[in-house]
């Protein structure tokens, strides 16, 4: 019989204290994003996004509990290939079938999703795996959404560039499953 949440447990407080500290490191980076105008003007995003992959891969490796450097390393690497395979590749493979943006959106959301969970698991071991798939899916879709209606209080009150409002949206809805997922455990009897 498969086991319920009951079975489980999170600590509360230490889930909180990661996604604060997730968030407010993002706060900061999107600040000095903005006041340095992405750090050049020709910059096309290579030290934005690596930026923000750097906070989401220290901030996983952090909430997974495993503090070795090797740890970050993998994790950081980990964020690095699935952050290009889902931008770069799937957006190729998707171009050969469909001119549907939202196919794209689709198997982006369940690659992003199913990749992280698997390597996390393999990593930190996470609990109710499928939970944590379809909500990381669910999310991300949440935020394509958003991403196709006007955000023009993003763009204009807080002058933030459309690339910017990606990072934060996805990475910010992407990890609270993931960070709930290697919070959960089950409980000792």
């Amino acid at each position: 019989m498969p086991s319920s949440f009951s079975q489980f447990e999170i600590d509360f407080k230490s889930l909180l204290s990661a996604l604060i500290g997730y968030y407010i490191l993002c706060c900061l980076w999107t600040f000095l994003c903005i006041y340095f105008e992405e750090f050049s003007a020709v910059d096309t995003g290579l030290v934005t996004g690596a930026g923000y992959l750097l906070i989401f891969s220290f901030s996983l490796w952090n909430g997974g509990g495993d503090k070795s450097l090797i740890t970050f390393l993998k994790v950081t690497l980990l964020t690095t290939i699935i952050f290009l395979f889902a931008s770069f590749g799937i957006s190729l493979l998707v171009a050969f079938f469909s001119d549907n943006v939202w196919a794209y959106y689709i198997l982006n959301s369940l690659f992003v999703s199913a990749g992280y969970v698997f390597f996390l698991d393999q990593l930190f071991n996470i609990e109710k795996k499928g939970f944590i798939t379809l909500a990381s899916t669910l999310l991300l879709l949440l935020h394509y959404y958003l991403l196709t209606k006007d955000l023009i209080f993003l763009r204009f009150t807080l002058q933030l560039h459309d690339r910017l409002i990606m990072f934060i949206l996805f990475q910010g809805f992407l990890i609270i499953p993931l960070m709930i997922g290697l919070r959960i455990k089950g409980k000792s009897n």
